[in-house]
């Protein structure tokens, strides 16, 4: 890592933990970011124009690196993935998270237009509709078995819901057990409700 790296990664790391702390970004000013860092307001102006710029790129390090990273696993050419166990955009979404806790605690703080959820729908529906994703089932192998559109959604916010949970917990499960989790959800379908008197 050269020292433009280096000085990026301690502004963003300093703005993390003053999202924490402070829970929005509205009371945070560039001289509580540099004091934090150890670095001087020019340093900050000579790689983000102001807060807002360097919340645009934290959010960039949540989704855009996950999007990346999922794009990587289902290489040109893949017609068709084989859902056994867990799956790799799992298990990569989960571990990506798990990696970066601090950056998406911090990032479910913000009160924005567009919050990490809502990025993370539109990154997902973006993927799911650029690979022309179909849903199918053992019972009907080459076509979906309903609304695709409808399956895609339910895919969609079944998993931010789940992370959603999982940051709001303080992470109190591991990335492993969050993929196992999810993989059961999915194929041990809910058949029934049990209630109390």
């Amino acid at each position: 890592m050269n020292r433009k790296q280096q000085t990026i990664r301690e502004l963003k790391s300093s703005f993390i933990d003053l999202i924490i702390l402070k829970g929005s970004i509205e009371n945070i000013t560039i001289l509580d970011i540099t004091d934090r860092a150890n670095l001087n307001r020019g340093t900050f102006y000579t790689h983000f124009n102001d807060k807002y710029d360097l919340t645009t790129a934290l959010f960039a390090d949540a989704i855009d690196e996950i999007a990346t990273k999922l794009k990587e696993l289902t290489p040109i050419g893949t017609k068709r993935i084989k859902a056994e166990g867990i799956l790799p955009s799992t298990k990569c979404i989960f571990e990506h998270i798990e990696e970066h806790k601090s950056l998406y605690a911090a990032l479910d703080l913000l009160d924005l237009k567009h919050s990490l959820y809502e990025r993370f729908e539109m990154m997902f529906y973006s993927l799911l509709k650029e690979k022309e994703v179909v849903f199918v089932r053992e019972s009907s192998p080459h076509e979906t078995d309903g609304d695709n559109d409808l399956i895609i959604s339910y895919y969609i916010h079944s998993i931010i819901g789940i992370i959603k949970y999982w940051i709001r917990s303080d992470f109190k499960y591991t990335a492993s057990y969050m993929g196992e989790q999810l993989t059961s959800m999915y194929s041990n379908r809910v058949t029934g409700f049990l209630m109390s008197d």
